[in-house]
């Protein structure tokens, strides 16, 4: 179906059946959209519900998917899975979850825990995540763009809506890096039109 439709790229969860991305059961899936030189969109959402009390006032949604999209986009840094598939381009949704707030933290505590695998990426995690794309689907928090430029660029930066539903505007995705007072005239025109052309 992908080849034959012409497809980009494919949408995936942050797991399967609560097994992470990285596991090596899945890696004939990953294999084939190397090969396809795919693009792979990232969105949070599959466990959703494995924080207590998460369950009630949209507090999931809210808080456990950006956990959810960090943890994988983590993985797939630890397991050196993007060295595996250099063939795909990996967008994440929502800014990337925690990443823009999280990463430091994350990089001291990889050091801590598996010194081996910190050092296997060249004593940093932080620049790895440049290997990732991420889109704008977070208009509700304009912080979370001055994180995601200060951690990995804003050239790492793409438009995107979690509101692309039929009958909807999704010019508030577009207001959103408009009105960004984080990034500069030109930041603005490179996420809203030329970051997305170098890997579409």
């Amino acid at each position: 179906i992908y080849d034959s439709l012409g497809f980009y790229g494919v949408a995936l969860g942050c797991s399967a059946l609560d097994i992470p991305l990285d596991d090596e059961r899945l890696a004939q899936v990953w294999s084939a959209l190397n090969e396809r030189h795919a693009v792979v969109y990232l969105h949070p959402g599959v466990g959703i519900a494995g924080v207590t009390g998460c369950a009630d006032f949209h507090l999931a949604p809210d808080y456990v998917s950006p956990a959810e999209i960090a943890v994988a986009a983590s993985r797939l840094i630890a397991t050196s899975h993007l060295d595996r598939y250099p063939g795909i381009t990996v967008v994440l949704a929502t800014l990337g979850g925690s990443v823009p707030f999280l990463a430091r933290r994350f990089d001291r505590g990889l050091r801590q825990d598996a010194p081996e695998v910190h050092a296997a990426l060249g004593g940093s995690v932080v620049p790895h995540f440049r290997r990732f794309f991420y889109d704008t689907s977070v208009p509700e928090e304009p912080a979370m763009l001055r994180a995601a430029k200060e951690t990995f660029g804003a050239d790492r930066i793409v438009l995107g809506t979690d509101y692309a539903r039929p009958g909807a505007s999704c010019l508030h995705a577009v207001k959103y890096v408009e009105d960004s007072p984080y990034l500069t005239e030109d930041e603005k025109r490179a996420v809203l039109d030329s970051n997305a052309h170098s890997f579409l």
